[in-house]
């Protein structure tokens, strides 16, 4: 990994271009455009498998401190540079992204999805480690959670995440379970709310998939999960936190989201699964509570 990273002779040039106004100003270009990723399949899967192999190495107790430090610097590396190939004075849009070449950061987030996913749930605790690094790097550079979570980079974590708890494996359903929590707790508001349906979705089918088999907790956690989620999201919005010409279009944000999310609630309260019907049941009942309002007022079309 470290041989693969090709070293800029100009530090004064790379640290110039992160300071770059265009990263905390600019208009950042998220949905729809398609991402970098190395042309060259094979030497992306090798990529991809020693940096899972990185992480493998972080979680093992006796290689845990001489490899850390190289785990940290590796994921803020992988991080700037999909900042810098998704924002900043020059984004890969267009034209540009044809003229491309390397290596691209998103193999980062492919490696985390399958330690995330990985039978053994120590490895979850470097993969948590490496999403709080992802988060506080592009917090830095961009110079807000707000704009960071606007990246593309973000889309592209939290779309493998959910995926996770498709598959068919009760460990691989459990570390999207873990990395839901992550994103919900951690990134910003409003890309929470515009992301809940997806993650309630995803959240109602591991429960629904799971139900009477062995989850070794991956059920209890997407149900606790979904809770906690909905008490984040349908909580009032506190203006104090917000800037005065953002609260109106906050507050729209979260109405279509919390009418989507009562919208697949009421829909599951007829699940032929028990567990799925119960736990809608509760989830309205939590909305209700939350908006000051009757369960039958929530669920009114």
């Amino acid at each position: 990994l470290v041989c693969s990273l090709q070293h800029e002779p100009d530090r004064q040039q790379t640290i110039k271009l992160l300071s770059h106004t265009s990263f905390r100003e600019a208009k950042i270009v998220s949905g729809g455009s398609p991402h970098y990723q190395c042309q060259d399949i094979q030497a992306r899967q090798v990529h991809q498998m020693a940096v899972t192999g990185m992480f493998v190495a972080a979680a093992i107790k006796e290689l845990r401190t001489a490899v850390l430090p190289t785990m940290v610097a590796l994921v803020r590396h992988y991080t700037m540079i999909a900042i810098a190939q998704q924002a900043g004075p020059f984004p890969a849009v267009g034209q540009r992204l044809s003229r491309l070449s390397g290596m691209d950061g998103l193999v980062l987030v492919d490696a985390l999805a399958s330690i995330m996913g990985h039978e053994e749930k120590e490895l979850c605790k470097p993969g948590h480690l490496a999403m709080v690094l992802v988060l506080d790097t592009a917090t830095t550079i961009t110079g807000s959670r707000e704009r960071a979570c606007r990246l593309p980079l973000m889309d592209y974590l939290a779309d493998k995440m959910c995926a996770l708890c498709y598959e068919r494996a009760w460990y691989a359903k459990l570390g999207g379970c873990i990395a839901i929590k992550f994103l919900f707790e951690r990134m910003d508001l409003r890309w929470v709310l515009e992301r809940q349906f997806n993650f309630l979705k995803a959240l109602l089918f591991v429960m629904m998939d799971l139900t009477g088999e062995v989850s070794s907790g991956a059920v209890d956690m997407a149900r606790s999960n979904l809770e906690k989620m909905l008490r984040h999201c349908a909580a009032p919005i506190d203006s104090t936190s917000v800037e005065e010409n953002q609260v109106a279009d906050l507050v729209s944000t979260q109405e279509k989201s919390i009418y989507d999310v009562t919208h697949e609630l009421v829909r599951q309260v007829t699940s032929p699964n028990k567990y799925v019907r119960d736990q809608a049941i509760h989830c309205l009942k939590v909305l209700a509570e939350l908006t000051d309002r009757t369960v039958t007022d929530v669920m009114a079309p």
